[in-house]
């Protein structure tokens, strides 16, 4: 059996794939039952420009129309820490919103891109916050502050953003 490489909630289960198969959590049997093979997955990449030099965490949504990043820099690589969004049309490749600096203070950001606009989750100070970025304009939300006890949580800020697709 091949390691399980990520595990994400669906609707009221506990999903994992290996990278080949999707297994779905079975509380009555104690046991993971397939669900379903995984489709061909193709790899892209794109050049992000980042004038300090100093990326340290990257993450990426994409749809068929948009391709929504964040990203940190400072923090492990030393430097301004802060966290960057960049908005791009999937087709044309115009920039929507160009790299911005959307928190001063924040780290170890997520962005996942829902409907209408694309959410960027991260960390800033004591809190884990939440920014909306309107996928049309490439407009940017003020922070909605989503928990404040990271404190209490722990001080290294691991958050992970995932769809729900059910």
């Amino acid at each position: 059996t091949a390691p399980l490489l990520k595990a994400w909630a669906r609707s009221d289960e506990i999903a994992v794939t290996d990278g080949s198969d999707i297994y779905s959590w079975m509380p009555s049997t104690g046991t993971w039952r397939r669900i379903d093979s995984i489709g061909a997955v193709e790899a892209t990449w794109d050049t992000h420009v980042d004038t300090n030099l100093s990326v340290d965490a990257v993450d990426v949504d994409a749809t068929s129309a948009y391709v929504a990043s964040t990203w940190m820099t400072g923090g492990l690589s030393g430097g301004t820490l802060g966290v960057y969004a960049q908005l791009k049309d999937a087709v044309t490749g115009a920039l929507i919103l160009p790299p911005t600096l959307i928190d001063v203070n924040g780290f170890f950001p997520r962005v996942v891109i829902l409907s209408t606009v694309a959410v960027v989750i991260y960390c800033s100070t004591t809190n884990v916050v939440a920014k909306t970025i309107t996928l049309a304009t490439g407009v940017v939300s003020a922070p909605t502050t989503l928990r404040n006890d990271l404190g209490t949580i722990g001080t290294t800020g691991l958050i992970d953003v995932c769809h729900n697709a059910a």
